[in-house]
């Protein structure tokens, strides 16, 4: 897959995720809610993890991941491109961290 053919799939998809939203009810408005409702979700995945429960952590990431690209289009992103872009930046990229 090239990366415009990438960029393509994840806008269908986070337009998908989107229209699931409104469909159901769930907020397209307020920013502050889904990161709330993202940190929640974080949260499901520390406890899946102390549980060591590796299936039910993937799923909370699977979660994540659909609240990440929900909340790219609530800003007005492109979750593609953004990925492709951080991807690339992440391969030159130094970090600090002593962990």
């Amino acid at each position: 897959m090239n990366d415009g053919e990438f960029v393509a799939y994840v806008d269908q998809l986070q337009n998908e995720i989107w229209r699931n939203k409104i469909r159901r009810g769930f907020n397209t408005v307020i920013v502050g809610k889904e990161l709330v409702l993202m940190m929640e979700e974080m949260g499901e995945v520390a406890r899946a993890f102390r549980d060591e429960n590796p299936e039910q952590v993937l799923a909370e990431i699977g979660d994540l991941l659909i609240y990440s690209l929900g909340l790219c289009k609530l800003l007005g992103g492109n979750a593609g491109e953004l990925i492709l872009r951080t991807q690339r930046a992440n391969e030159t990229r130094t970090h600090r961290s002593k962990l």
